[in-house]
């Protein structure tokens, strides 16, 4: 037999009088599935479980000295001492999870009026430029 790509194997020879013609999207018969019969007879495989969020939160932790602290009260902790140290991004987790709790007072306004603010009045020597207009000019 010829390794010459124009020899003519038995399955394109049967497909040739079947008037069965192999080619793009046309496979041979033989490699096709069974009807009635599944490319992937297994399915797809199930979704894994996830992980719960309150599982994770729930649990408690035991921190370097040996003492227990629940999760939540440790994610808390960290917010909160990055907000402290200057991060930005942390102190507005920290407001948002203040926020969310309700642990924020509202108190209303004790006055409806305007507000007053009362300054030390200045007199006139306090200031250089208001004081005696100066003889080198």
């Amino acid at each position: 037999m010829d390794d010459h790509p124009t020899s003519i194997t038995s399955t394109e020879a049967d497909s040739a009088q079947s008037g069965y013609e192999i080619g793009y999207k046309c496979p041979p018969r033989h490699t096709q599935f069974p009807k009635g019969r599944s490319g992937n007879p297994k399915g797809r495989p199930k979704r894994p479980e996830g992980i719960s969020l309150k599982g994770l939160l729930d649990g408690v932790q035991r921190t370097q000295n040996g003492s227990a602290f629940s999760r939540r009260e440790l994610m808390v902790r960290r917010i909160l001492n990055d907000a402290m140290a200057g991060n930005p991004r942390e102190f507005r987790r920290f407001l948002d999870l203040m926020e969310r709790a309700g642990l924020f007072r509202r108190e209303a306004a004790q006055s409806r009026g305007p507000i007053i603010v009362k300054t030390r009045p200045s007199a006139v020597s306090d200031t250089p430029e208001l004081s005696a207009p100066n003889k080198n000019s």
